[in-house]
């Protein structure tokens, strides 16, 4: 029978296949010192566990977590072992097709809608159910292990051998199988997708490894040949290259590696040249430290199983952790998020709290160091397993966690940040590209933040199954950016034209021309400290018809006389998911409010522009039970311009902007650009931005009122 141990021709093979930058000596160490000692090696040392029992005993926050881990192996004790007969189905199908709200399990087979009362049965719900009993065993298998490793009690790695015999006598039996209930490469067998089967095989072979020296040769013969290595053999018939799911993929397999000292899985999962840890440290990690697929909950996923490879090869003295790459998944969320911690909902993603990721950084602050690492530790509340293994004992004081305005040349991302704390402003003009499978068609979007809110959001996502995933977040009208001719854009990517940071001052320019065929799309954002100037512009050689379209939250009024439009605005692309739909016309200038907590939203729409035709409409929000007031300012013609100026007005202090006007074109040929007046409470302010983004000189000339010009180059 094959040693659970790395052989000593397994170091060999591991040396020759990674090379020097492995640590030859302290792989050799580490395999040597393996095959005497009777604890866990995969991801918690002897020494890890025993330092975990000792901050369960000093701090309250560990104690919280080793608790809760016990609790879930008792509970796990609970009934008889009985996985399941079958693989399961995607849990994305477990929403209700028409609410797109998650459903509630009344039995395996009752499956309701807490929104609307609706009842399914059946494929795929009933399918999903089977999916949860298998998450179920195999977080009892993680408990379990941990539970033998920390109080030795032998109920608990009884239970889990139990679980992981049950597994090898069913899984030959069960059928590959995709989320449409085929046999694709991408199907798997205790899951519809080898994507879930890998999440699932990292912790399960966690729970082998936890409990190994308490089974018999036998029972390691029959959980390694008959589950773990065919779980593996499942996994690698889908080669995802470039993407989340190949992270993941590598994670599995390298879990089983480690754990079964497998020099060839090893090398697969870290050092295949198109699919390994490596490879996805160059290919799918951007020069900003982002992920690829440029949406914030994406970045997590993938982060944590790119975690759970490296502490595997960690334990086995292979550093993964000086690839500069792999540090920089840890640093580019902390220059993205809001004032108070959140994410905005970029593409395929949820709003969600950084300090709910705090594990990653309790392992990056144990692993690298650093104060921003620190500051999220000492922020969060450390009730994760990450800190009750790997954590720091203490966490640094008025460590330092604050942002500045910054362009995530990668994510294609600029932020613009002005004030301090929570209730800071905050704007984001996203220009970079698509984001693959994951990406929205949203290109030169703005996303605002202030009065200690998200105010104008990203649409963000649904589960997949959903129909209004794809009929309403996945178009550009759920964005704050530009539809042309009621089409959703292309996926493409813009340019960055201007990023321009001084106190007081801020710009970003960008622009981007492969959204629609024949239309140049320019959009520039100017933040001072009042207020901030919006300048959308787009440019064809042939008529069409251009929607500017904003969303902010709170309740909407206008200065303008509005009618109800007995006609839908349109039929497709998101435009008929707009209810409450009322029409108005503005000859010249506008003015919206949005009442929200802690103040309002003030948006003055500049007069100059040309005549307008304004539609005002309730849209889908999340959840997708609740609307959100969408405004959308029309211009048909070769071209468009819409210019305004926005302003956070909180409680009991008065606006600023009194009125915006476009003055129009102004300078000689080569140097011509849009001029633009501000009249404000302190005198009239204005501002020239040129025609052409790539003039030489200034793009930006700013005076404010009895003040000095300023340029922007």
């Amino acid at each position: 029978m094959k040693r659970r141990s790395i052989s000593l021709a397994a170091v060999s093979a591991l040396v020759l296949v990674l090379g020097p930058r492995v640590g030859p000596s302290a792989v050799l160490e580490n395999a040597m010192a393996s095959a005497e000692r009777r604890h866990p090696l995969l991801f918690a040392s002897a020494e890890e566990i025993a330092r975990a029992k000792q901050r369960a005993a000093k701090h309250d926050w560990a104690r919280a977590v080793y608790d809760g881990i016990i609790a879930g192996a008792e509970r796990a004790l609970v009934d008889a072992v009985e996985v399941p007969d079958r693989g399961g189905q995607w849990s994305h199908y477990y929403s209700c097709p028409k609410h797109g709200v998650r459903l509630k399990m009344e039995s395996p087979t009752r499956h309701v809608c807490p929104h609307g009362g609706e009842v399914y049965s059946g494929w795929p719900y009933d399918d999903v159910a089977v999916t949860y009993t298998h998450h179920k065993y195999t977080a009892d298998l993680e408990n379990l292990g941990l539970a033998y490793a920390f109080t030795g009690d032998r109920r608990y790695a009884e239970r889990a051998r139990e679980i992981l015999l049950a597994y090898a006598a069913k899984y030959a039996g069960y059928k590959i199988h995709d989320v449409r209930g085929g046999e694709r490469a991408s199907g798997g067998k205790r899951f519809a997708q080898t994507l879930d089967e890998a999440v699932s095989l990292v912790r399960v072979a966690w729970g082998y490894d936890l409990i190994y020296e308490t089974l018999t040769p036998e029972d390691r013969e029959r959980i390694e040949t008959e589950f773990l290595r065919p779980s593996v053999e499942v996994i690698l018939r889908n080669r995802a290259g470039k993407s989340n799911w190949q992270s993941w993929h590598n994670a599995g397999i390298a879990a089983v590696g480690f754990c079964l000292g497998d020099a060839g899985m090893i090398r697969t999962a870290l050092d295949d040249p198109k699919h390994g840890f490596r490879y996805q440290m160059q290919a799918s990690v951007l020069s900003d430290g982002s992920w690829y697929e440029g949406a914030p909950s994406y970045h997590f996923y993938a982060l944590s199983a790119l975690a759970y490879t490296s502490e595997a090869a960690h334990h086995a003295g292979i550093n993964l952790y000086d690839i500069p790459a792999y540090k920089s998944l840890f640093d580019g969320p902390l220059d993205l998020v809001y004032p108070d911690l959140t994410f905005p909902g970029l593409n395929d993603a949820d709003r969600f709290s950084l300090l709910g990721q705090e594990r990653f950084y309790d392992l990056a602050y144990a692993r690298y160091g650093g104060e921003r690492y620190g500051a999220v530790v000492a922020r969060g509340n450390r009730r994760n397993l990450f800190a009750l293994l790997y954590g720091a004992e203490t966490t640094p004081v008025d460590s330092d966690l604050a942002a500045g305005s910054v362009d995530l040349d990668g994510l294609g991302c600029a932020v613009l940040r002005d004030g301090i704390g929570a209730d800071g402003r905050y704007l984001l003009l996203d220009y970079g590209p698509h984001g693959g499978g994951h990406g929205h068609p949203e290109k030169l979007q703005v996303l605002l933040y202030g009065l200690g809110q998200e105010l104008a959001p990203d649409a963000g996502r649904l589960a997949y199954s959903v129909p209004m995933h794809g009929s309403w977040y996945r178009q550009t009208v759920a964005h704050n950016t530009i539809v042309v001719d009621q089409q959703s854009q292309q996926p493409t990517d813009g340019r960055l034209m201007l990023f321009h940071t001084e106190a007081g001052f801020q710009a970003a320019r960008a622009v981007c021309t492969g959204a629609y065929e024949g239309v140049a799309l320019d959009r520039t954002v100017i933040v001072l400290p009042d207020y901030i100037v919006d300048v959308y512009r787009a440019h064809s050689d042939a008529p069409h018809t251009y929607d500017w379209v904003y969303h902010n939250i709170g309740r909407v009024r206008a200065d303008v006389t509005t009618f109800e439009c007995r006609q839908p605005l349109g039929k497709d692309a998101g435009y008929q998911h707009l209810e409450r739909l009322r029409r108005a016309q503005a000859p010249g200038a506008w003015r919206a409010a949005w009442q929200v907590e802690g103040g309002q939203v003030r948006l003055v729409a500049a007069d100059g522009c040309g005549p307008a035709e304004l539609f005002f409409a309730d849209a889908p929000a999340q959840p997708p039970t609740t609307r959100m007031p969408l405004v959308i300012c029309r211009r048909e013609g070769e071209g468009a311009v819409f210019v305004s100026a926005i302003e956070l007005v909180p409680r009991q202090v008065a606006h600023c902007v009194e009125s915006i006007a476009l003055k129009g074109w102004m300078g000689p040929p080569g140097a011509r650009g849009l001029a633009i007046e501000v009249t404000t409470t302190d005198g009239v302010e204005s501002f020239w931005i040129a025609d052409d983004p790539e003039t030489a000189g200034a793009q930006i000339v700013y005076v404010p009122a009895g003040g000095k010009k300023r340029a922007a180059p």
